[in-house]
């Protein structure tokens, strides 16, 4: 659990990303699969987030996540591996259950992938 202040927050929800600035009109929503951002003082944090919920005030939000993984902790190369690992099983499994913690599986590796790889490109152009 973490209490930070910040400038404002990007946050994907269930109806779309939406970025939530200091006296934002209260709102509670699920989270979806994507990129949480925080940013402070011109710099910014990235997390990759899956499952769970968010409820935002005029002075605050509060995130619930199932699943939060900052950024600058993803290892790109066991992305990779989880992807490739996660397509082999679903090629394997071809329905139910098996197949269905596979594609989980595999939305999540995407996930870390793709985070790390926009949170590279951010810094290298900031």
């Amino acid at each position: 659990m973490s209490e930070e202040e910040v400038d404002s927050v990007t946050i994907p929800t269930a109806a779309g990303e939406i970025t939530v600035l200091p006296g934002h009109t209260t709102l509670f929503s699920k989270l979806d699969l994507g990129q949480l951002i925080m940013r402070k003082g011109g710099k910014e944090e990235m997390l990759a987030v899956h499952g769970g919920f968010v409820d935002i005030g005029p002075s605050w939000v509060k995130v619930m996540a199932d699943t939060a993984i900052r950024a600058a902790d993803i290892n790109e190369l066991k992305a990779k591996e989880a992807i490739a690992a996660a397509e082999k099983a679903m090629q394997e499994k071809d329905k139910g259950q098996d197949f269905l913690e596979a594609q989980m599986s595999l939305q999540r590796a995407l996930l870390e992938l793709n985070t790390i790889k926009k949170w590279k490109k951010r810094a290298m152009q900031g």
